[in-house]
């Protein structure tokens, strides 16, 4: 009985699901695109005062309100759009930091001739007092000054 209960629960919830992205999914792409197109920002991206984001942005939210009232979304479905407008910036960005990490940590095993792990503190303060010199692989290619 209870294998019915959770299986047609199941099928329900799945069910819900896939309404509600065949709904949000396109307004949460839309909202993606517009904020990629959107150039009314006088200033660069990062360089932005606090006290003048809501003028700066007044026309993109506009248009992303707008366009909701459009869609005529619930309530609810607000906060799973705007979840799925950053699912791909959030992907990238965690896919790039770990590239970025596990290249660092290569890097680093070459710079020191070992795992990372294994670096005492006393071989950090040598180097970075001068008292000892980095180890180069001589395996790695070398380019020539062009200078």
């Amino acid at each position: 009985m209870f294998n019915k209960l959770n299986k047609k629960q199941s099928t329900t919830a799945e069910t819900l699901s896939k309404k509600r992205d065949k709904v949000c999914l396109p307004i949460a792409k839309e909202i993606l695109s517009m904020i990629a197109k959107y150039e009314k920002v006088e200033v660069g991206m990062g360089n932005i005062n606090p006290a003048n984001v809501k003028k700066e942005y007044a026309e993109l939210c506009k248009d992303v309100l707008t366009l909701m009232l459009k869609e005529d979304i619930k309530i609810s479905e607000v906060s799973y759009i705007f979840r799925v407008v950053l699912q791909p910036y959030n992907f990238v960005k965690e896919i790039v930091e770990q590239s970025m990490n596990e290249h660092m940590k290569e890097s680093m095993e070459k710079i020191w001739g070992k795992d990372e792990l294994d670096v005492r503190m006393s071989e950090i303060d040598d180097l970075l007092t001068g008292r000892r010199k980095m180890v180069v692989d001589e395996n790695l290619p070398v380019e020539e000054n062009k200078n």
